[in-house]
């Protein structure tokens, strides 16, 4: 049975390197790659997923945007990486590995965290009381 959201939850984030989201099998995600003036096309970006990593780097530039581990095993497989010329954003499209279907903290370990005790709590408590729930953390 899928998991119902809860407005209440943060299910993914918005940071200035990324938006992110999740469900209960895949994460997706839309990076903005911005390079000066220039239009960028997708031979210009390199994308490389690995089954606990991923690097996004512009070509023939030394740092690479996103360079991290994931917080759980993705299928390489199933996943895949699109850039978007109209928007200049690079799509990801995650599916986690069978079996390691949790909920992700965050995108790569080390950048900003959601609380996934209140989408677990979601499974059991209504709206009002995961309100309640995430008030007192924040105190």
């Amino acid at each position: 049975m899928a998991h119902k959201r809860s407005i209440v939850c943060e299910y993914g984030l918005s940071t200035d390197k990324y938006t992110w989201d999740q469900t209960e099998t895949d994460v997706t995600a839309e990076i903005p790659i911005k390079w000066g003036d220039s239009k960028l096309g997708a031979r210009d970006v390199q994308c490389q997923l690995g089954t606990t990593t991923l690097r996004v780097q512009i070509k023939g530039e030394d740092k690479p945007l996103i360079d991290g581990k994931f917080p759980h095993p993705i299928n390489v497989g199933d996943s895949q990486w699109y850039f978007e010329t109209d928007t200049q954003k690079l799509c990801l499209e995650l599916f986690k590995a069978r079996g390691a279907s949790q909920w992700w903290q965050s995108l790569v370990l080390g950048d900003e965290e959601i609380d996934v005790d209140l989408i677990e709590g979601s499974k059991y408590l209504d709206d009002s009381l995961l309100r309640k729930v995430k008030e007192a953390k924040k105190m």
